[in-house]
């Protein structure tokens, strides 16, 4: 190998580490899990920082919701780039209808390779109503 090629290998693998974002590998035990009560009593403490992305399909988001949560599907999630609408959110949490909705946490393992701070409500939307916890929407209480 030539002495000069070296400085070009280190700087391309440098530059692809910096332009790649964070793409990270990830399986399903990578994004961290929360519980409903959890997330409520975040919200109720914290309430900014917190950005919660409801993975249910577009007509049951618009019957009833989590309050300040906003509509997502894994379309508008790109895999190897971070989401400009989502950065700077703060921390990304992401439910679907019931425990375990394999669309939410697809959605979650999709933006924990490439954005910090996302976590799966694993109880799903089920849960919190369960819980008589706030909704929003046309069939919200």
């Amino acid at each position: 190998m030539h002495r000069r090629a070296i400085p070009l290998i280190l700087a391309g693998i440098t530059a692809s580490t910096f332009l790649g974002g964070c793409n990270r590998e990830v399986t399903d035990d990578s994004v961290t899990r929360v519980s409903v009560s959890e997330v409520h009593r975040r919200l109720d403490r914290v309430g900014r920082g917190i950005e919660l992305l409801d993975a249910r399909d577009r007509a049951s988001y618009e019957r009833s919701h989590i309050p300040g949560a906003r509509h997502v599907t894994l379309p508008d999630i790109d895999p190897t780039r971070p989401t400009p609408s989502l950065e700077g959110r703060g921390t990304l949490i992401v439910y679907g209808e019931h425990p375990g909705s394999a669309t939410a946490l697809a959605i979650a393992k999709r933006l924990w390779r490439t954005m910090d701070r996302v976590e799966f409500m694993e109880q799903g939307f089920s849960a919190w109503v369960d819980r008589g916890l706030p909704t929003t929407g046309t069939d919200s209480r």
